[in-house]
């Protein structure tokens, strides 16, 4: 079920609040972005959190830095608004890890966010990018770049990174599909 949800998000497109087929060449979500869904969509059904929240894998420009689409296209449920963004790093989320990852823009250093309830630890470092998603933003595309000062091991990223977008219902109606 699961999977069908994560699926359905990742179409991104919808036509008066209809989500579009999904394309047959659509790749799967990485381990650690799954695992990261499973654990969380856990979480939201044991809290009854009631917004969606989406998950998208980066794509890698040829530079090496990680990107994501700022288009909102449709949010999951009809009603909803964009709420916040964040960047998920999946290496482990400990101080000593925090410190040997660097997580920047190009341009500004990003700072990690403290854990989120709904967000299991072990999906990583969180790092707010709510700002660069924002209707305000004019850019169409959002990229980091990380880097890794040490060779321990703790702060090397096991997988690529993700993007968690939140979304909160603007309506009863959009909050009682989304089962609050």
């Amino acid at each position: 079920m699961v999977s069908l949800l994560v699926e359905a998000a990742r179409a991104e497109e919808c036509t008066g609040g209809a989500l579009r087929p999904i394309p047959s060449d659509l790749s799967r979500p990485s381990d650690c972005t799954m695992d990261c869904i499973m654990k969380t969509y856990a979480k939201k059904i044991l809290l009854h959190h009631s917004s969606s929240i989406v998950f998208k894998d980066s794509t890698q420009d040829g530079q090496g830095a990680h990107c994501w689409s700022t288009a909102h296209r449709c949010p999951p449920i009809e009603g909803e608004s964009f709420a916040q963004a964040f960047v998920v790093v999946p290496a482990n989320a400990t101080s000593a890890a925090a410190e040997e990852v660097e997580v920047s823009t190009g341009t500004t250093k990003l700072s990690v966010h403290p854990p989120l309830p709904l967000i299991s630890s072990s999906c990583g470092l969180l790092y707010e990018v709510t700002q660069y998603f924002s209707s305000e933003n004019t850019d169409t595309v959002f990229c980091i770049r990380l880097q890794t000062r040490l060779n321990s091991g703790d702060g090397t990223p096991r997988c690529p990174p993700s993007l968690l977008v939140f979304w909160q219902g603007s309506s009863p109606e959009a909050h009682q599909q989304s089962g609050g």
